[in-house]
Parts: C-alpha cells; sequence; structure tokens
C-alpha cells in the first residue's frame, strides 16, 4: 500500500500505533502539513528545526492550549511559579535515593514473571512497577494507588473534552470528580508522607499559593505524566530487547550500556510523539504561514530522527555519538520526571538483565498498540512475552 500525505490523520488509531512511514514523507513533501484535530484546525510540525524553534519560543508559542489550570497549560511567569514549587523534588540528585526503593520492587515484580515464564510487559510489570514508584513519590498510601491508576485513563478523555469545548462523557466526569475528592481528602486528612511531593503541593495549598483546583490538577498530573511516561518507556526497553537479544548479554557485561540503550530508546520509540502549541501572533515558520490562534501539533518523535541531525535516523544504534533528542521535550516545558523515567527505566532493565537469560515475544500473539487518549502516546496496552531464566538455560518457556 501507497501511503501519502493525505492518509496522514491524527486522531486515527491506526496512525497512533504506528506513525513511522508517515514521518519522512511528511519531513519531505509536507514540513508544515495543514490538517485537522477532532475538528479543529491544526498545522502539523515533523522537522526538528521547526520543532525546536516553537519549543525554545513560548511567547509565540503559547502552552495555554485548554482551560484547565495546570502546569501543563500554563505560561510564563505562572509557569515558573507552579514548576518551582516542586523542581527541587525532581532534580538528578534529587531522584537518585529513590533507586533504593525501585529496585527491590522490580526485583519482586520480575520474579514473578520469570517464575511463570511469561508475562505481560506493560500489566505485569512496567505499569505496576510505575505506578507504585509514583504513590511512593507523591507519598500516597501504596493501598490506593491503584485507584488513582484507574481515574487517570478516564481523565485523558475528560482533558481533551474540555480542550475542544466539549462535554466530558458521564464516566470522564466522574473520573474527574472521584480523583479531585481522593487528593483533597488527602490534604484535609494528612494522609500523606511528610516528606513526599504532596506534602510540597498541600503546604504551598494551605499558604493560598494555589486552590483546591490548582492542588488537584497538580497532583493528577505529576501521577499520570510520571506514570504513563515511564510505563512506556519500560515496555518499549522490553519490546527492543526481544528484537535484540545479544542485548541483554551486553548489559551484563558492560552496564554502562543500559543508559545508551534507553537513550536510543528514548530517542526512537518515545512515550510521546506529540505536543501541542497554539500561536500567539500571526508567524512564519518552515516556510509557511500560521496565523494567530492556530493550533500547532509537534512531532517530538519525527524531530528524532531528521536525517539533517541523525545519520540513518531510522536505525536503532545505542552505539551512536550522543546526540540531544527531544523524547522529554526542550525548553520550559522540559519534563519535570526525566531524571526519575531514567533512573526507573535504568532499575529496570539492570534487573532484567541480571534475571533474564532471553525475553522474546510469545509466537502468534501481537502485542497491542496503545491508541486513543489524547492521540499523543505511543507505546503498549499489552505486550506479550517469554522469558528464559538466566541462571536456568535449558528450561523451555510456556
Amino acid at each position: 500500500m501507497t501511503l501519502s500525505v493525505a492518509d496522514f490523520v491524527l486522531n486515527d488509531p491506526r496512525v497512533q500505533a504506528d506513525p513511522y512511514p508517515f514521518y519522512p514523507l511528511l519531513r519531505e513533501e509536507a514540513p508544515v502539513l495543514k490538517s485537522e484535530l477532532l475538528g479543529q484546525p491544526c498545522y502539523v510540525l515533523s522537522r526538528r528545526k521547526d520543532i525546536m524553534a516553537v519549543l525554545m519560543d513560548p511567547k509565540t508559542f503559547s502552552s495555554k492550549t485548554a482551560p484547565v489550570a495546570s502546569l501543563l497549560f500554563a505560561d510564563p511567569p505562572e509557569h515558573g511559579r507552579l514548576r518551582k514549587m516542586v523542581a527541587d523534588k525532581f532534580t538528578r540528585l534529587a531522584v537518585a535515593p529513590m533507586a533504593d526503593v525501585v529496585g527491590p520492587a522490580a526485583e519482586r515484580m520480575f520474579t514473578r514473571c520469570v517464575e511463570a515464564g511469561r508475562f505481560d510487559g506493560i500489566d505485569d510489570f512496567a505499569s505496576p512497577l510505575t505506578v507504585y514508584m509514583m504513590g511512593r513519590l507523591l507519598g500516597i498510601p501504596v493501598e490506593q494507588v491503584n485507584n488513582i491508576r484507574g481515574w487517570t485513563h478516564r481523565l485523558a478523555e475528560y482533558a481533551m473534552a474540555i480542550r475542544l469545548g466539549r462535554t466530558p462523557s458521564p464516566q470522564a466526569q466522574q473520573a474527574s470528580n472521584d480523583i479531585a475528592s481522593f487528593f483533597l481528602g488527602l490534604v484535609e486528612t494528612r494522609s500523606y508522607a511528610e516528606d513526599a511531593t504532596l506534602a510540597v503541593l498541600a503546604e504551598h495549598f494551605r499558604a493560598g499559593e494555589l486552590d483546591a483546583n490548582q492542588l488537584v490538577r497538580f497532583a493528577t498530573l505529576l501521577f499520570g505524566a510520571g506514570h504513563t511516561t515511564t510505563t512506556n518507556l519500560i515496555g518499549n526497553c522490553l519490546y527492543m530487547l526481544s528484537q535484540r537479544p545479544d542485548d541483554l548479554r551486553r548489559m551484563r557485561e558492560e552496564p554502562a550500556f543500559i543508559e545508551t540503550f534507553i537513550e536510543e530508546v528514548l530517542r526512537t520509540r518515545p512515550s510521546f510523539h506529540r505536543i501541542m502549541r497554539i500561536t500567539t501572533r500571526d508567524v512564519d515558520i518552515g516556510g509557511a504561514q500560521i496565523p494567530q490562534g492556530a493550533i500547532v501539533r509537534l512531532l517530538l518523535a519525527s524531530a528524532n530522527r531528521d536525517p539533517e541531525t541523525y545519520t540513518d535516523g531510522e536505525v536503532f544504534d545505542p552505539d551512536r555519538p550522543a546526540r540531544m533528542h527531544a523524547a522529554f521535550g526542550q525548553g520550559i516545558h522540559s519534563c519535570l520526571g526525566s531524571w526519575l523515567a531514567r533512573l526507573e527505566g535504568r532499575t529496570a532493565l539492570r534487573v532484567v538483565s541480571g534475571m533474564a537469560a532471553e525475553i522474546a515475544r510469545v509466537p502468534d500473539t501481537e502485542p497491542t498498540p496503545l491508541t486513543g487518549g489524547t492521540f499523543n502516546e505511543f507505546g503498549f496496552e499489552h505486550l506479550p512475552l517469554q522469558v528464559r531464566a538466566l541462571a536456568d538455560h535449558g528450561r523451555a518457556t510456556s
């Protein structure tokens, strides 16, 4: 089947599941593609230089793409005020001690996978691990963490409806109400760890620096984005290991290889493929005129493979010279949790490579790609895998 630019439809689940054939086509034929998203016109950017220009110019390209009181949709100076409240919790040094928490958790969870011989890379490992970690980071009682996971799946639908000026579905509205009651209840009863991130947000709330809505949105964003991004990262790493069996051995022999492997996964299979901005004035970008008030969609994953920056950019090569990628964005809205995501990914792969001699796809069982939501995410809903234990090379997996 021959693809054309016209086949690139932003809210098509098939495109979300496998957008990669379109990216070279877009960069070459339509680097600024005029399209639409759920009935609204928008401009889709696919070249790295154009995307970087947008990310580094928040004055022209605003993040206020939804009427929601959230760090994600804030511009300076409000963005800086909000981000500063929790930034100290997410530095590289601040998250380093979390390795003592994520390591044992990953070992417990992956031991069960190895013992079974077959597992779902998402449901049995990546998702429960990141849910547990975000609960610990926020300081939420562990027995209540899974409640939030269920609600956050619905909140993507809620956010999209609000962004488009539509009425959310009853289920999405209920999820929004439930998560608001949950976080406000924790703050009211002080049912959180005193040194955790939710305690910081509660302190700003009591000081009048956050209202109730901002508190809920902030806590929800930290949990939802942190869980989703890192679940996709670990799942995408497991998928690549199932395609590259020798890399498990190399991780055991060269521990530093784990980091370069993760960075190449982030470059070639980032958790988020698209982000959105809105223009505050008429602007020329990539040779195209974009009017004030227009939605701009940035294809981060396309930028990460642009041949103007990356030689053989379509090829997965963990030994390529280090280059900046856009998996965590750039500029003032660069991902707050990037160091935590890397730490969780690094620890997960250390555990996996230390326990598994081989990870492979389950024959005749296809992974289920992640589709829907805001159509920004890339990864798997389900990733069936089989594993052979390192200490028992002769045991057949079932």
